[in-house]
């Protein structure tokens, strides 16, 4: 692995994991480095945002799993592919 994307991957690691840990610090970070063109740096933006894409889409299957488990649904009844 180059050097470059040792850096790219761990820059997006370390945003995913500030976003998801610490975010009142990823928005700082973020806010102070908005400037900063490295790739490291557009990463770690990058992995604060997979974070928050990960999150939300969590939360949409976990609200539609609590939904058709309450209507008595079960996904496996129908021929439906999600």
């Amino acid at each position: 692995m180059s050097k470059e994307a040792k850096e790219i991957l761990e820059g997006f690691n370390a945003g995913y994991v500030i976003r998801q840990k610490r975010p009142e610090l990823f928005k700082q970070l973020q806010k102070s480095l908005k400037d900063v063109d490295l790739p490291f740096f557009n990463a770690f933006e990058d992995g604060g945002k997979k974070y928050t894409k990960d999150k939300f889409k969590s939360l949409i299957q976990n609200k539609e799993r609590i939904n058709d488990e309450s209507m008595g649904l079960d996904k496996d009844e129908f021929d439906i592919e999600f």
